[in-house]
């Protein structure tokens, strides 16, 4: 199906990718201290170049690879209290940035996959919060229930985020991270779909961002 072909075709470009890295690898090495390279520095440049492009076009691919085998979420009851305290035990945050909890101390446990959360979701939404406050700020990670779904509000004092980006920071491969790959948010909302939840994004330039992820409360937890 569709989908098995574009596994096979990023797989093949994976070997293309590992054939150049090593073929670069191998002229670097010989090349290194001939009278070529002394005389024709850019030489050593471009190869450069090329070694650092093709590792940057791995991980988009490597992270391709991991949209496209994005698979249905193995629901088990979690507390997201915990899913938050385990990511951010996983990301070094700045010592210019403070994090702080809002809690609900009547938020229960639902119906998730807390793995996918932690490391696909939560991940991601915590990481671009500390990258959009590069001089420092404040993340206020917020749970809260409605009646029909349980919510985890990230918020954070940064850059912010303007129109035009607005519209297209959850299409694939859009991104304004110049090591970005732009799969991020992506895969973000393909799991939260997945669960029957959502995400949505409202923000200001130059105030903050607040990212809300619904998930929906199973009928049979407390």
């Amino acid at each position: 199906d569709a989908g098995k072909a574009q596994e096979s075709l990023l797989e093949a470009v994976v070997v293309i990718l590992g054939a150049i890295s090593n073929a670069v690898f191998y002229l670097k090495r010989r090349l290194g201290g001939s009278d070529l390279v002394q005389t024709n520095p850019r030489i050593g440049q471009f190869l450069q170049i090329i070694d650092e492009e093709v590792a940057h076009t791995s991980h988009i691919v490597t992270d391709l690879t991991g949209f496209a085998r994005v698979s249905p979420p193995s629901l088990l009851p979690v507390r997201l209290e915990d899913v938050v305290e385990g990511t951010l035990s996983n990301i070094e945050m700045r010592d210019n940035i403070s994090v702080v909890r809002s809690f609900d101390p009547e938020f229960t446990a639902i119906m998730a996959d807390g793995v996918q959360l932690q490391q696909r979701v939560f991940m991601n939404l915590v990481t671009n919060a500390r990258d959009a406050m590069p001089c420092g700020g404040e993340l206020t990670i917020t749970t809260r229930t409605t009646d029909e779904f349980a919510e985890v509000i990230f918020t954070d004092t940064g850059t912010g985020i303007d129109q035009e980006t607005m519209a297209k920071i959850f299409e694939p491969l859009f991104t304004t991270k110049s090591d970005g790959t732009g799969l991020g948010l992506a895969v973000c909302q393909q799991i939260l779909s997945n669960h029957g939840g959502s995400v949505d994004v409202i923000s200001v330039p130059g105030q903050g961002s607040t990212f809300t992820v619904r998930l929906p409360l199973h009928p049979d937890m407390p």
